[in-house]
């Protein structure tokens, strides 16, 4: 899922090389796809006839035509647009949980392969964001992780705000409405949210080589040490960054 958010950034420049184009996506990105690129066609995978298609190409292609070196990467502030009715539902939830910076932690994946492990770790390596004066914490996390967020809940003395009237695993348009209207999200790599805090792996080859992130201009990069947890980096370089932040609200 994160991999096709992250190319649908490039689905205009390819629709005004190509003409009328069609973009099938996983069916749980359709409303929020037709609704940020109204251009084009949006469709769910699997319901294309793509035998009637002059030309076709996935969209894991699209970077080696227009990403082809690091110049290529344009200086962006999203291009998914969510729902504004949603939003503003959300952004009444988030203010009635009363003061300090709302946000959103995501820490693991519905993908974790032995390759994919090191991208990952558990929610008690984040105790020293969780406890972070001034935040209010709000799980991004989808997948069977009740258990672990209350632990964390009851062992750092927080509270982690959900809603049992949302799917954070499939009702993906009223979850980018959610990011929407957060102060922040940090997130191990994970479906984006902006604006975005990325803990990274070292050397991910989503940085291409570099220290940011030139898929999302905006996102501010934290990469963990080789060999490392993410306990060091949370507790060394996020909390405090996070804790400026949120003193520099409450000023």
């Amino acid at each position: 899922m994160g991999d096709e958010l992250r190319l649908m950034g490039l689905v205009s420049e390819a629709a005004d090389r190509a003409g009328r184009t069609v973009l099938a996506v996983d069916e749980r990105l359709v409303p929020l796809a037709a609704r940020s690129f109204p251009a084009i066609e949006v469709r769910a995978r699997g319901t294309v006839d793509e035998s009637q298609a002059t030309r076709q190409i996935p969209m894991g292609s699209l970077p080696a035509i227009l990403r082809a070196d690091l110049d290529a990467f344009p200086d962006h502030a999203g291009y998914l647009h969510p729902d504004p009715q949603a939003i503003a539902d959300f952004r009444a939830r988030l203010k009635a949980l009363g003061p300090g910076l709302a946000v959103g932690i995501a820490w693991t994946s519905g993908l974790v392969t032995a390759r994919r492990q090191g991208a990952h770790g558990p929610l008690e390596e984040w105790e020293a964001v969780l406890r972070t004066e001034g935040i209010k914490p709000v799980l991004l996390q989808y997948g069977p992780v009740e258990d672990e967020v209350r632990a964390a809940e009851a062992a750092f003395g927080c509270t982690i705000a959900r809603w049992d009237d949302l799917d954070l695993k499939d009702d993906l348009d009223r979850v980018a409405a959610l990011t929407a209207a957060l102060d922040l999200m940090i997130a191990t790599g994970s479906a984006v949210g902006t604006p975005l805090w990325s803990l990274l792996r070292p050397r991910d080859w989503v940085t291409l080589g570099t220290d940011r992130h030139p898929w999302y201009p905006a996102a501010r990069t934290f990469h963990r040490a080789p060999g490392a947890g993410w306990r060091p980096l949370l507790e060394g370089e996020v909390a405090p960054a996070l804790a400026a932040l949120a003193k520099d609200q409450r000023s």
